[in-house]
């Protein structure tokens, strides 16, 4: 799984509609036990249409806001979305 991003169910859970992901089903950990695992595949396409705010797609930085009730402090870079900033100062 090199570069890319392994999560836990509680992590997934938190992060649903953010961020698209595949499940791995079960993966045996360092402790021995059986978690559910995710693979993230990167911010959810949907959230990534229309305009910017500080160089990140309104549709993230709202349903963001609306999860953690602040901004996101950064985003990944997307090949094809055309930004400069990608970090908030806010």
């Amino acid at each position: 799984m090199h570069g890319r991003v392994n999560m836990s169910e509680r992590t997934y859970q938190l992060t649903r509609g953010l961020i698209d992901c595949e499940a791995r089903g079960q993966v045996k950990i360092k402790e021995g036990r059986e978690l559910t695992m995710f693979l993230a595949r990167g911010p959810a396409q949907e959230l990534l249409e229309g305009e910017l705010i500080g160089g990140v797609p309104a549709a993230f930085v709202e349903r963001y806001r609306a999860e953690f009730s602040e901004s996101p402090s950064s985003f990944p870079q997307i090949a094809g979305l055309d930004v400069e900033a990608r970090t908030f100062l806010a």
